[in-house]
């Protein structure tokens, strides 16, 4: 079980126009839309030099999974942002310890993705997803 990598930062905002021009002609990204979507107009994903989403943008209005458990609160600045996202090893594991540590977290399965996530809160209710390929090496 091990975090990987920084898989993503998810920001939900109102003036998602606004932010696609900022990152496009300011920060110099690439933003498309994300898989199954044929507009930024709701959602999108900002891409690093690598080609690899790294900011997930989307619409205050749009359902994420975990806001039935932890409703989120539209605001603005850093408070815009709806979870990070880590690139995780050892689902199993993971879910191990935090069942033997008593961490309440939600599942979610992505099939068409190859994913499996765990959704948990920190004592400060900063909301993680952590994110499991389905082809990853089998570890305890």
């Amino acid at each position: 079980m091990a975090i990987a990598a920084l898989d993503h930062v998810n920001i939900r905002l109102p003036d998602i126009r606004g932010t696609v021009a900022f990152l496009e002609d300011v920060l110099a990204m690439r933003v498309v839309p994300p898989p199954g979507a044929t507009s930024t107009e709701t959602s999108a994903w900002a891409l690093d030099a690598e080609g690899l989403p790294v900011l997930h943008i989307g619409r205050t209005d749009l359902t994420y999974p975990g806001d039935a458990e932890r409703p989120f609160t539209p605001a603005l600045g850093s408070g815009a942002i709806h979870h990070v996202a880590f690139r995780c090893t050892g689902f199993e594991a993971m879910k191990r310890r935090l069942e033997g540590q008593a961490i309440p977290y939600s599942e979610n399965h992505v099939p068409h993705a190859k994913l499996r996530q765990l959704f948990v809160s920190d004592p400060s209710r900063i909301l993680f997803e952590l994110n499991f390929r389905d082809d990853e090496p089998a570890q305890g």
